[in-house]
């Protein structure tokens, strides 16, 4: 994210690059994945202490709530 702000002009091949590394990411159902994931975006609200990291917990269960979604049993 930190790259696509600082080099604009680098958009061209960026933004392509960006939509299937978070279409890989959605697609993948490694729970580490999205544990990391959730991991990264917390640090990253916090580098910009975003009031949005207060919000952070309730992500997972939000998840949860979706209609048709079922937990994962192990």
């Amino acid at each position: 994210m930190e790259f696509r702000a600082a080099f604009a002009e680098e958009r061209r091949w960026l933004t392509p690059a960006l939509v299937i590394n978070c279409l890989a990411i959605f697609l993948s159902l490694t729970r580490s994945l999205w544990l990391a994931c959730l991991l990264v975006l917390g640090l990253h609200l916090a580098w910009r202490r975003s009031k949005w990291l207060w919000t952070l917990p309730l992500l997972p269960a939000a998840v949860l709530m979706v209609p048709g979604l079922k937990p994962m049993t192990v």
